[in-house]
């Protein structure tokens, strides 16, 4: 019974904690580390997602986030 309270309990708190993410869409080309490169105005970090549409985005620094996806025009999705 303990085991199955361990389990909801922790699927609860990773539910909660995981429903804080923002989600950062590229505003316009420029540096990860500008703010005004992503909206809503603002770095992506840990635990956000990026949308990646029609624009370049310049990585300076080690970035991260916990998820990207790449939208355009053209199908093909590189990483540099």
């Amino acid at each position: 019974m303990k085991t199955f309270f361990k389990v909801i309990l922790t699927t609860l708190l990773i539910t909660h904690f995981s429903s804080f993410a923002t989600i950062y869409t590229i505003a316009t080309t420029g540096n990860w580390e500008d703010s005004s490169t992503w909206s809503p105005s603002g770095v992506p970090t840990t635990g956000d997602i990026v949308k990646i549409v029609n624009h370049n985005i310049t990585l300076n620094s080690n970035a991260s986030c916990a998820k990207v996806e790449f939208y355009g025009k053209k199908k093909e999705k590189q990483l540099h």
